[in-house]
């Protein structure tokens, strides 16, 4: 205090409060003869006490600086358990409103589904077809006439074609010629159920008339199909560019067919069925020094004196020679399979005329005659 010190001294179990003060004749100074002061008012006493807990460490700075560590941590531990409690509560939220939606789609299927199966329902009893009736045994039995009640498997009998049917596949009898040309033989009259008439084709216009008269005639067309693309033919589809890039790779395969198919200028090249299993089909120019099929000109195509095409095909020239054993066992080997060398035939030794005599013989002898 301003006055001076209190000092505490301990004297077995009793303390004593000894007030060390300045004189008393200070101006402003209260006399100290003793005197208890009065005690203090409980307002003064409230406001004095600490407010919080955190107050009572003032005195221990390290203390309360780890105390408030610790309050941010729990702070943030709450806040985030608080974030992931609205994450899952918006993710319930989400996986019932889709739970929901598939149930109203699921509903849609079912009632467009139970609307179909009333109509062919309806379509089936009027074409022959009994609709069984489930006694609680397992077993489907239905009335075939006359108090005759017949045993089945399924839910429906079509009593014209003697097959027992369920809701899903009663549709698709219905539908079937099978069943369509007896319901017209049995209900009227006649033997087959008329075939629907085909539509009529619009007249070409002037280029696709043209385009179409000419495709109708070729070769490659059949009854009206372009059998080469497997399209209708139409006077459309006769002029786009895939089709002409087929008919111009037709029109060669069916040209070198009619030659023989001449052996390529390379001696790697050669022509192969591109099916190997079957030697009639197409054959394609192959490169046998690389093994693949040519799909231009000059990716497979030189030689070591003139180096041209593909950085792989360009290695197999210098890798592999004519006179190397791998090009005679898969190079000349499959050309000449494909294409055969004719062998030259030996020439026949030449006729050696008789000698002639030197001269004509003596006249009179066994040689007499006209001179050679």
């Amino acid at each position: 205090s301003r006055r001076g010190r209190i000092g505490l001294r301990r004297r077995g179990f009793e303390s004593v409060v000894v007030i060390m003060g300045k004189k008393a004749n200070k101006k402003g100074a209260e006399p100290s003869n003793g005197t208890p002061k009065a005690p203090a008012t409980p307002e003064a006493a409230s406001a004095a006490a600490p407010t919080s807990w955190l107050e009572t460490l003032d005195l221990d700075p390290e203390k309360k600086a780890f105390e408030e560590k610790k309050d941010k941590e729990r702070l943030k531990k709450a806040e985030e358990a608080q974030k992931l409690q609205l994450w899952t509560n918006q993710r319930r939220e989400q996986k019932e409103k889709d739970w929901q939606k598939d149930q109203r789609g699921k509903a849609k299927v079912e009632k467009k589904w139970d609307k179909e199966v009333e109509q062919h329902r309806a379509r089936a009893m009027a074409e022959g077809v009994l609709e069984a009736v489930d006694y609680g045994d397992g077993c489907w039995y239905v009335n075939v006439g006359k108090d005759t009640w017949k045993e089945i498997g399924q839910q429906y009998l079509c009593t014209l074609c003697d097959k027992q049917l369920n809701d899903s596949t009663l549709g698709a009898h219905i539908d079937s010629q099978a069943h369509k040309n007896k319901v017209a033989w049995e209900l009227d009259g006649s033997s087959v159920a008329p075939a629907p008439a085909p539509k009529p084709k619009a007249a070409p216009a002037t280029a696709a008339a043209a385009a179409w008269a000419a495709a109708s005639s070729a070769p490659w067309a059949q009854d009206g199909q372009c059998t080469l693309c497997t399209k209708g033919l139409d006077g459309i589809h006769e002029q786009t560019e895939t089709h002409l890039k087929r008919v111009a790779a037709w029109e060669e395969q069916q040209e070198r067919r009619a030659t023989g198919f001449a052996a390529p200028k390379e001696p790697y090249l050669a022509y192969m069925p591109s099916d190997e299993k079957d030697p009639n089909s197409e054959r394609w120019c192959k490169c046998l020094l690389c093994n693949k099929w040519c799909q231009d000109e000059t990716s497979h195509t030189g030689s070591l004196a003139n180096s041209q095409g593909s950085k792989e095909h360009l290695k197999n020239l210098r890798n592999y020679g004519p006179e190397s054993a791998w090009w005679q066992l898969n190079v000349a080997a499959v050309r000449n399979k494909w294409h055969p060398v004719a062998r030259a035939q030996p020439k026949a030794a030449p006729q050696v005329a008789p000698p002639r005599p030197a001269g004509p013989p003596p006249a009179g002898g066994e040689g007499a005659g006209a001179p050679a």
